[in-house]
């Protein structure tokens, strides 16, 4: 399996970089200019049982299986479910089982025109960003950066080229 820079490296240079960095104003006052508009894409959950997890979301839930027969073949890292359109539920194989990290974390699809200013924003706020990784995610490959916010969530935020 050929994979770009593992989502468990991110992570660690991420944590390593970047924690408690940002540090807030006094005091927040939003304003109409401060607005991003972003979806949900995906969330990403570490798992005990994988199994367990995809008959509960298919079967219970009812939610569509996404590359489930890949994850099986050794073909991806982990299978997820739809939850919309626009939205997945990835499920990470349990971290002591697999040596997998990255999941514990959630994702939002910004425009791409909104990616260049985000990205220096998160660099003025102090908070270490690498940069864009191209990535699977809830609608096709993307780019993604991350960061982690004031209380160590990890959090990424992703464009698609076709949008």
């Amino acid at each position: 399996m050929a994979f770009v820079t593992p989502i468990s490296v991110i992570t660690r240079r991420i944590q390593t970089n970047a924690r408690s960095s940002f540090r807030p104003r006094r005091s927040f006052q939003a304003t109409p200019k401060m607005t991003l508009q972003a979806d949900l894409d995906h969330i990403a959950l570490d798992c005990k049982d994988v199994d367990k997890m995809l008959s509960f979301y298919c079967d219970v839930v009812q939610f569509a299986p996404v590359q489930v027969d890949e994850f099986r073949k050794g073909q991806v890292p982990f299978p997820s479910v739809r939850v919309s359109e626009a939205t997945i539920l990835d499920f990470f194989p349990n971290k002591q089982q697999t040596g997998l990290s990255g999941a514990g974390h959630f994702c939002f699809n910004i425009p791409k025109s909104e990616f260049p200013g985000l990205k220096s924003r998160f660099e003025q706020a102090g908070l270490q960003v690498a940069d864009p990784v191209s990535r699977s995610g809830a609608r096709g490959t993307g780019f993604s950066i991350y960061i982690t916010d004031p209380e160590n969530n990890m959090v990424e935020f992703r464009y698609y080229e076709e949008e």
